[in-house]
């Protein structure tokens, strides 16, 4: 009897204009078994995804980077076929206007964690309908 092959990892994208952070998201995402990508603001996030071999799941952004902030990166992901969830992080206290879920800096892994598994596991069902 045949077992079935196991399921390829998910691809997240880690946004974040400073590299330490970036660095650390993408640790604790390599870390929970996920295939990571990491870009150092929006543009070269939406170069990624334009050019990914396979569908990026999930993208965690920080809100407020040069070039594009989070939520301009997530109106341009919108606009594609099959959008990712986005998520949101920030060190700020007086955002009030963030389209989608948000972690606040500083955060534990464990709770970056749980959030991806949650919007990954429920992505499909987060997407807009038609």
């Amino acid at each position: 009897m045949s077992r079935p092959l196991p399921s390829p990892p998910s691809t997240v994208l880690v946004v974040d204009d400073e590299a330490p952070l970036r660095h650390y998201m993408a640790r604790v995402m390599t870390d929970d078994g996920y295939r990571v990508l990491v870009a150092a603001d929006g543009k070269e996030a939406l170069a990624l995804v334009e050019n990914a071999d396979s569908r990026v799941d999930l993208v965690i952004t920080d809100v407020i980077m040069p070039l594009m902030t989070g939520p301009e990166l997530a109106a341009q992901l919108a606009t594609q076929l099959l959008p990712p969830p986005v998520l949101f992080v920030s060190g700020s206290h007086n955002l009030r206007d963030v389209p989608g879920p948000m972690l606040r800096k500083p955060f534990l892994p464990d709770d970056l964690s749980t959030m991806v598994r949650s919007l990954i596991s429920n992505g499909a069902e987060a997407l807009p309908g038609p």
